[in-house]
């Protein structure tokens, strides 16, 4: 025998290489080509036993790493789906996911979309200082911002040599990692992140369960914040259902209360668990059942209603509420109703005290000697309201003065019309109150003098809504104001009387001396003595006529002495009998031993001139103007 041969034969498998036959033969060398034939033929056989070893084997390995990739995701689901607590669900997700996986380092951080930012992290095996700089904004153009805005995980086999990874993170010695995103409906909720120290590189069944742990702490974290979220909206009702003003009552198909908040236990005067399981009617007055009953009929038919009744307290007392009345049904089928109250003992307490204000107010309003009204402000300008004085000053009743609106332009006086129009349209188109004096004609024809005043209500924009007004009868303080008038032309007629009347008596006192002088001298009898006669007499009625004129002008006399009023009347019908109308016939009715008076006869003179100018105005068509004196004992 020669040196050992030794073979080497290649074994395809699906025309790849699956390995090398490798042989080594001692056999006499005359065997040879037998023996090469045998190598060939048993490398033929050997190729697709192998070939099945190989592809059971490698079928087992996959079926054990996928066992064991649903087994790890089952154990993540079933870890996540114990809790629906945010933070019990992340941190159990999150040991599931390391267990499952084989990795000691990982952590879970939620992104915040209305600060945009990462936080609320959990983290296993990482330090301080990392987990710090994992949350927050995520770095521009970093692995955490490519995640979030695309949704695709990032898996790294190199960490440390990554240009990718943020160098502060990669120092820590971690030599693979992935980010995977926690997608839940086409929305981002956070990030998953795994890593570790160990030499491996990632497998496409470890990217696959890395994945599919992601989509399924995903689901844990929405319901997880769904459940946050509802247990919060829940306490936040509970809170606005306790806090409310009004009342609110559940009762049950049969007419059974199952809740009361707060309010209606106090409205009520119960303890809340005292009217829980009571019938409605231990709430309701007897005299109100009746109406209630009706509702709750008109209920089983889906009708929401809202009416006003009253509820009965513990201690017997009624509440007046307003009642709103919702329904319940469950699949079409009548559960119960939802009473809402609200307590409106203020409200009526206010509107008793509106309506005695509202006719206290009236009262006045109707008997103040003036025409009040309310005109609103539109399209066209009406009056709303005018007060019963329209009636006993203008001859029109309410009715007939709120029915025409042109009616109040109609008895404007003709000479008033335009000018009050003209006040008025410029007043409105300025947004200024009114403040006039006008006449307005009476049914019969008559002429009042009024003061109208308004004062302007405006509404929440500024705009004129109403205008409230009050018409003054001024007709008597107009008459006054004419004799005033009167008066003071009649004083300064007096005053230049007067000063005639001075100047007057300073050229007849020589005259009427001079002429007394010349009658001593001339013989009695004599024609010239018969003449300074009539001069001394022309004298002495013109002083007596000046001296009336100063006694009318106050510009004699001023103290007070006894005198005579009969003489005093008598000079008065003499200035009179010059100055009044020819129509007017002066009668004096003297009495006989008339008593004294102590006065001042310039005074007692000016009462009787005024009394029968007074006198002479009321009669224009002419009359009989009577002086009468006599004797009064007053007590």
């Amino acid at each position: 025998a020669g040196d050992p041969r030794r073979y080497a034969v290649p074994i395809p498998i699906e025309k790849q290489l699956f390995g090398t036959l490798c042989l080594v033969s001692n056999r006499p060398p005359e065997q040879l080509a037998e023996e090469q034939r045998l190598v060939k033929t048993a490398a033929s056989y050997l190729a697709p036993v192998l070939c099945n070893i190989w592809r059971y084997q490698t079928l087992e390995q996959q079926v054990a790493e996928r066992t064991a990739a649903l087994t790890a995701l089952n154990t993540v689901a079933a870890t996540v789906s114990q809790s629906l607590d945010l933070e019990e669900t992340m941190s159990a997700a999150l040991d599931a996911t390391l267990e499952a996986t084989g990795f000691e380092v990982g952590g879970i951080a939620l992104w915040d979309e209305k600060e945009q930012r990462l936080q609320r992290m959990v983290a296993r095996g990482v330090e301080p200082e990392l987990t710090a700089m994992f949350v927050g904004t995520p770095r521009v153009g970093g692995n955490r911002e490519q995640v979030l805005s695309t949704g695709q995980p990032l898996f790294y086999d190199d960490t440390t040599h990554d240009p990718t990874v943020n160098p502060d993170i990669a120092r820590y010695g971690f030599t693979i990692s992935a980010i995977i995103p926690l997608a839940h409906k086409g929305k981002v909720l956070g990030i998953l992140s795994v890593a570790t120290r160990s030499p491996r590189r990632w497998t496409e069944e470890e990217k696959s369960l890395l994945t599919a742990v992601g989509h399924q702490v995903a689901v844990a974290v929405a319901n997880a914040r769904l459940h946050e979220e509802t247990q919060q909206l829940a306490a936040f009702n509970e809170n606005i259902v306790n806090s409310m003003a009004e009342g609110i009552l559940i009762e049950d198909a049969e007419g059974y209360i199952t809740f009361v908040n707060p309010m209606t236990a106090e409205l009520l005067r119960y303890a809340p668990e005292e009217l829980l399981g009571q019938h409605w009617t231990t709430i309701v007055p007897a005299e109100h059942q009746a109406k209630v009953a009706q509702e709750l009929a008109r209920h089983l038919q889906g009708v929401t209603r809202r009416y006003e009744t009253a509820l009965l307290r513990k201690d017997d007392h009624e509440v007046p509420v307003i009642v709103s009345a919702r329904p319940l049904f469950d699949n079409d089928h009548f559960t119960g109703v939802l009473f809402v109250f609200t307590d409106i003992s203020e409200r009526m307490q206010a509107e008793e005290a509106l309506r005695d204000a509202e006719a206290k107010y009236r009262t006045l309003v109707e008997q103040l000697p003036a025409i009040t009204y309310i005109v609103e402000f539109g399209e066209v300008n009406r009056t709303i309201y005018i007060s019963p004085q329209v009636e006993s000053l203008l001859g029109f009743s309410q009715a007939e003065w709120l029915a025409d609106p042109d009616l109040w332009v109609k008895q404007l006086h003709p000479d008033d019309r335009e000018r009050v129009l003209s006040k008025i349209r410029g007043k409105d188109a300025s947004g200024k109150p009114l403040d006039l004096e006008y006449r307005v004609l009476t049914r019969d024809g008559h002429v009042l003098w009024f003061r109208n005043q308004t004062a302007l209500v405006r509404d929440e924009t500024g705009r004129i809504r109403y205008s409230h007004g009050v018409m003054f009868d001024i007709t008597e303080r107009k008459q006054l104001e004419a004799q005033l008038r009167q008066a003071q032309k009649m004083e300064a007629i007096g005053q230049l009387a007067g000063g005639i009347a001075h100047d007057f008596n300073n050229l007849l006192t020589p005259i009427g001396g001079f002429a007394e002088l010349l009658l001593w001298k001339a013989p009695e009898g004599s024609q010239q003595y018969e003449y300074l006669r009539q001069i001394k007499i022309a004298a002495d009625r013109a002083a007596a006529l000046t001296g009336q004129l100063r006694l009318f002008t106050r510009q004699a006399g001023g103290e007070r002495h006894p005198i005579q009023l009969n003489s005093l009347v008598e000079e008065t019908r003499a200035l009179l009998e010059r100055s009044i109308p020819k129509e007017i016939t002066i009668e004096l009715r003297l009495a006989s031993e008339l008593w004294a008076v102590e006065a001042d006869p310039s005074q007692i003179s000016q009462v009787l001139m005024n009394l029968c100018v007074n006198a002479r105005d009321a009669m224009p068509d002419g009359g009989t103007l009577t002086l009468e004196t006599r004797n009064v004992t007053l007590d």
